[in-house]
């Protein structure tokens, strides 16, 4: 069970217990409301510490009644504490983003993940859950970002600068995780080894080429490709806990393929198994003055999305 301790200040406990009542219903959490804050005793604020610590969420409705709230503020403190030892993690809920200030700005979790309460209690508790429950199923996400266009005008391919970013959500440590690109036999791919090493804690870079595909994702590649395809495997020393991985590929493609290309990846770690994701690059031809100008190609769009 994921344990997930909720503050709140008094004047929004319809909407916490409406929030608890909602996660207990999801299989493998356990909500924890704050206690009842009747008095100030010793026996309370170590109870109230004792949840706090043996939670692997910090859940706050950081609503304006919440800055004058002693309890709230302290209980805040407090995760923020467990925070800095990479204990638990803070999720707020607010009605205004301005709110959300000092510490809350640069260490809360996936701030800017859509928990605000404009956006109506339904939409909110539903992304909670779902950065509680996706992080704990897989907690690797893959993400692309711009890719540069390297034209070297020879007439024959296409070179491209493709950035990959493995971002670790979790406070563990991952051995062993590795990267497989999936790719018909006219796109190529290679790692770019020197922009990874920079990355020390990722450890040593290993790839090889193969014809032979993951078993179980053979049917997938063979309804999805009709030409031949192959596969490009790097394994990746250690990713370190709540850590985003910048990687560098380069890239080929054929002049036939300037409209369309894509290509399957999968991430595979040894504790939770494989996702797979699925990349697509779409091209267009730079307007010529005359036919003699070399051609020039440019990236129109580039996307990347889980499969499963």
């Amino acid at each position: 069970m994921i344990p997930v301790f909720i503050s709140y200040p008094d004047e929004r406990k319809t909407d916490a217990e409406e929030l608890y009542l909602f996660l207990k219903e999801k299989e493998n959490i356990e909500p924890i409301l704050a206690p009842k804050r009747e008095g100030v005793t010793e026996e309370l604020s170590e109870r109230v510490t004792e949840l706090i610590r043996n939670s692997q969420y910090f859940i706050i409705f950081y609503t304006p009644e919440a800055k004058s709230n002693a309890w709230v503020n302290q209980e805040l403190g407090y995760a923020y504490y467990l925070l800095q030892q990479k204990a638990i993690k803070i999720i707020p809920i607010y009605e205004d983003r301005k709110d959300i200030q000092g510490l809350l700005t640069s260490k809360s979790y996936h701030l800017d993940s859509g928990c605000d309460m404009a956006k109506g209690k339904d939409v909110v508790y539903e992304v909670v859950k779902r950065l509680i429950v996706g992080e704990n199923m897989y907690p690797i996400e893959l993400t692309s970002g711009e890719i540069s266009n390297v034209n070297r005008g020879n007439g024959k391919r296409i070179e491209l600068i493709l950035d990959l970013f493995l971002e670790v959500k979790s406070f563990k440590v991952y051995k062993n995780c590795v990267i497989d690109f999936v790719l018909p036999d006219n796109v190529q791919i290679t790692a770019n080894e020197v922009d990874i090493a920079k990355k020390k804690e990722s450890g040593r870079i290993m790839e090889y080429h193969s014809r032979i595909l993951p078993t179980k994702y053979n049917d997938y590649f063979d309804k999805k490709y009709t030409d031949s395809y192959y596969r490009v495997t790097v394994f990746f020393g250690e990713l370190q806990g709540i850590n985003t991985y910048q990687t560098r590929w380069k890239l080929f493609t054929n002049r036939s393929d300037l409209k369309f290309c894509d290509f399957g990846i999968y991430l595979q770690m040894p504790e939770f198994g494989v996702k797979f994701y699925e990349c697509q690059v779409f091209f267009e031809e730079k307007s010529r003055v005359n036919k003699l100008e070399p051609v020039n190609i440019k990236v129109r769009k580039v996307g990347i999305r889980s499969v499963f």
